[in-house]
C-alpha cells in the first residue's frame, strides 16, 4: 500500500529531523533544504534514492545548486551516524 510506504517514509525522516539537531545542520542550512535532506535520506534508507529530483521539481525555485546543498546536508547527517558517541562521554571511555 502506498500510503503506508508514504507514512513510513515520513516517520523515518521526522526521526532523522529531530537527530539533526545533535549537528550544526540549523546554522549552516535553510529549514526547507535540511527537510528535503530528511526526506532524501529516508527515502535512500528505504530504497528510493530517486525521490531528491522528484522532491526539488516540487518546489519552486529548487535549483541544481540546491540539489547539492540536501546532498551535504545528508552527508553531515552520516557523517552524525558513524561518528564514535561514545568518546564524547567520560562514562563510557573510563574504564
Amino acid at each position: 500500500d502506498s500510503k503506508v510506504g508514504a507514512n513510513d517514509l515520513l516517520e523515518l525522516a521526522w526521526l532523522l529531523l529531530t537527530d539533526s539537531y545533535h549537528t550544526d545542520l540549523c546554522v549552516r542550512f535553510p529549514p526547507h533544504l535540511i527537510a528535503l535532506g530528511c526526506l532524501y535520506m529516508a527515502g535512500g534508507l528505504q530504497g528510493r534514492s530517486d525521490l531528491l529530483p522528484f522532491l526539488c521539481s516540487g518546489m519552486e525555485g529548487c535549483s541544481p545548486a540546491d540539489e547539492r546543498e540536501v546532498r551535504q546536508v545528508c552527508e553531515i547527517m552520516v557523517k552524525f551516524y558513524t561518528q564514535d558517541h561514545d568518546s564524547d562521554n567520560p562514562t563510557t571511555t573510563a574504564k
